[in-house]
């Protein structure tokens, strides 16, 4: 899910016949919603708007820390894998006591 569509929790929807129903907007915070579920009530008194928090906006997303497994960017590693392996080196640079 965008960045984007995280942003807004708070989802405004107009209940229709036989379980159906439209989301009419989203909004950032509970009072934004409930004060155009207000006007709405007004506006149109004979149908049935509730506000309902979108819990799905709060998943964790996966994280993908692998970057030549990401979309799009598959082909962007190194073709050979022994690029990868590390090298033995030719100094030994441990302590020998002298």
């Amino acid at each position: 899910m965008p960045y984007k569509e995280r942003l807004n929790a708070w989802v405004l929807v107009r209940l229709l016949p036989n379980l159906q129903r439209v989301t009419v907007g989203q909004f950032r915070n509970r009072s934004d919603a409930d004060g155009h579920l207000e006007i709405l009530r007004r506006l149109i008194p004979n149908a049935t708007f509730v506000v309902m928090f979108n819990a799905d906006v709060l998943q964790p997303q996966p994280v993908d820390t692998d970057y030549r497994t990401s979309a799009g960017l598959r082909d962007a590693g190194p073709k050979n894998a022994d690029v990868l392996q590390p090298q033995p080196a030719d100094t030994d640079y441990r302590y020998s006591g002298r």
